[in-house]
C-alpha cells in the first residue's frame, strides 16, 4: 500500500534524527573534554614562565589515555552521525510523491560528508553539516505542514544551530513520530468497512477551487457536522495524500497541501474526492478546482 511507503519514509526520517541526536550528544561530550584538556595544560603552564616544562612519566601516560579516548569518542560520534545521515537519505528518497522533497536528498548527503570532515576539521565539518541541514528545512516544513504538526517545523529550524541542534533533532523525532501516528491512523480511517451515509446536505462546497502547482489546493466547505478530512484525491491524476484537517460547523476556508509539485492541464477542472472522518462514518465528499498553477 501506498501508505505503508509513506510511513516507512517517515520512520526512517525518525531513526535518523534520533542518531543525530545521539551523534550530536557525543561529539558535545567530545568538545568538553578537549576543551577541558586545553585548560589544564595552559593553566599548568602559565604558572611558571622561566621553568622550562616537564612531565612526568605518569602524567605522560594519562595524557594519552585521556586523548585516546577522546579520539574514540570522536570516531563513535561521527560514525553514528553518518548513520543518521543515511537514515535520512533513505528518508527523503522513500518521501518521492508524498512530500515535497526538493533538495533534501543533497542536504542528508552534505551532512554525511560534514561528519566525515568533522573527524579531521571539525570546522569544515560543521559548516558543510549546516548547509546540509539548511537543504532539508523546507522538506520538513512541508511534512509538518501536511500534518498540522508544528514539532516538525520547530525541529527544522532548531538543528541549523549548532549545539541547540541537539534538542532541534530530538524535537524533530518527536514530530515525525506524530506524523507516522496521523498516517497510520488516517488509513485505518480510511480502509475499514463502514455503512453508507446520504451526506447531500451535510457537506457542501462554496464556490469553485484552486489548485496551484506547488501542490495547494485552496476549497471552501460548508459543513453541518464536526470531522477530520483525512484523504484527498485529485480524479484522473496519480496525485493523492493522508492529511489530518480539521472540519468545523459552518463554512470552512481549507488549504490542503499535497507536499509535491504537481503537473496537470492549466485552467482545466478537476474533481477532488475528500474522506472525511467523523464519529460514526467516513463520508466522501467531491469537489471541483481548477488548475491555476500562477495564482496567489
Amino acid at each position: 500500500m501506498n501508505n505503508n511507503k509513506e510511513v516507512s519514509a517517515y520512520s526512517s526520517l525518525r531513526i535518523g534524527f534520533i542518531l543525530m541526536s545521539l551523534s550530536e550528544i557525543i561529539l558535545f561530550v567530545w568538545l568538553i573534554i578537549i576543551l577541558n584538556l586545553a585548560f589544564q595544560v595552559v593553566s599548568s603552564k602559565s604558572l611558571n614562565f622561566t621553568a622550562i616544562p616537564t612531565i612526568t612519566a605518569s602524567e605522560l601516560n594519562t595524557l594519552k589515555s585521556f586523548i585516546v579516548s577522546a579520539i574514540w569518542i570522536e570516531v563513535l560520534g561521527a560514525i553514528l552521525g553518518i548513520l543518521a545521515s543515511i537514515f535520512l537519505y533513505i528518508g527523503f528518497y522513500r518521501g518521492k510523491g508524498y512530500f515535497n522533497v526538493g533538495n533534501a536528498v543533497i542536504g542528508a548527503i552534505l551532512v554525511l560528508i560534514g561528519f566525515i570532515f568533522y573527524v579531521f576539521i571539525p570546522v569544515i565539518g560543521v559548516i558543510i553539516g549546516i548547509i546540509g541541514f539548511i537543504f532539508m528545512k523546507s522538506s520538513l516544513d512541508s511534512i509538518g505542514n501536511k500534518y498540522n504538526e508544528k514539532l516538525v517545523n520547530s525541529g527544522a529550524i532548531l538543528s541549523i544551530i549548532p549545539i541547540i541542534s541537539i534538542i532541534g533533532t530530538l524535537i524533530a523525532a518527536l514530530g515525525l513520530t506524530k506524523v507516522i501516528n496521523k498516517a497510520k491512523s488516517n488509513q485505518m480511517l480510511i480502509t475499514r468497512q463502514l455503512s453508507p451515509v446520504n451526506v447531500s446536505q451535510l457537506i457542501q462546497q462554496v464556490g469553485l477551487g484552486v489548485i496551484k502547482e506547488n501542490g495547494e489546493i485552496f476549497l471552501t466547505l460548508y459543513s453541518q457536522i464536526q470531522g477530520i478530512i483525512v484523504s484527498v484525491k485529485i480524479e484522473g491524476s496519480p496525485y493523492s495524500s493522508t492529511l489530518s484537517i480539521p472540519l468545523q460547523i459552518g463554512n470552512n476556508n481549507i488549504v490542503i497541501n499535497l507536499g509535491t509539485t504537481l503537473n496537470l492541464v492549466k485552467s482545466s477542472i478537476y474533481k477532488i474526492t475528500l474522506s472525511v472522518s467523523t464519529s460514526s462514518s467516513i463520508i466522501l465528499i467531491t469537489t471541483d478546482a481548477i488548475y491555476n498553477p500562477s495564482s496567489n
